[in-house]
């Protein structure tokens, strides 16, 4: 069942990220431990069978879940190509959440949403960041000064294909906007639970970098908009 068409409630939502944080492989094991624990204490409380806290996970490709995708950070950019990632994912009806590494060390972001929405979020990010340093790298105007311009690029790039592709989703579907708000507040449960202790990610990015890598979007136009 698809978890855009579920009524939720708060009990629900903490029970089903409980459940969800506790599937994950990643996860340290005391928190995925104390997670199962609080869902089974929950669903005594508010008498919620197992079943009916399975189903409000999804099945299939509508299941609930959380997934992990590396980026390229050798040049210490990664903080930046999570940033799309992330940006991609939350017009997908996903969060993420930055998961930090200091260079060379692999960067990645945590995405968590329907297991259909998170993978066409992964196919975006695979097809459009590889060809991002290229792009950047040939607007620059200026690529003996400080290195804003790379970061300011490619985070700009990302919003303008998050910001076309959810506008295309709400036109080819006029009632997810309806349903939206109950699937996205589930999906919030789960990052609060898994990630209690997060916090914002800042960057430098050079103004230049930011309207070329905005222009450059605009001008793929459509054809960002379709992950092969």
């Amino acid at each position: 069942m698809d978890t855009q068409d579920q009524p939720t409630n708060p009990a629900i939502d903490r029970i089903t990220a409980c459940l969800t944080v506790a599937d994950d492989l990643t996860a340290p094991l005391d928190q995925r431990a104390a997670a199962l624990t609080t869902a089974r204490q929950l669903m005594a409380v508010h008498r919620v069978a197992s079943a009916e806290a399975d189903a409000a996970r999804g099945t299939g490709v509508d299941r609930l879940t959380i997934v992990y995708h590396p980026v390229i950070n050798t040049d210490g950019h990664g903080k930046a190509r999570a940033s799309v990632v992330i940006a991609i994912a939350k017009a997908l009806d996903c969060e993420g959440i930055h998961q930090p590494a200091a260079a060379p060390a692999a960067y990645s972001a945590a995405l968590i949403g329907r297991t259909d929405d998170v993978t066409t979020a992964r196919q975006f990010a695979r097809r459009i960041l590889p060809a991002l340093h290229d792009l950047a790298k040939a607007a620059n105007p200026n690529p003996d000064a400080d290195t804003g311009f790379f970061p300011g690029f490619i985070v700009a790039y990302g919003r303008e294909v998050a910001d076309h592709l959810e506008r295309r989703r709400f036109t080819l579907d006029p009632g997810r906007n309806r349903r939206r708000a109950d699937h996205l507040a589930r999906v919030a449960a789960i990052l609060t639970e898994r990630f209690p202790d997060r916090q914002a990610v800042t960057f430098e990015a050079r103004a230049d970098g930011v309207i070329a890598g905005r222009d450059a979007a605009r001008h793929a136009g459509a054809d960002i908009t379709h992950p092969s």
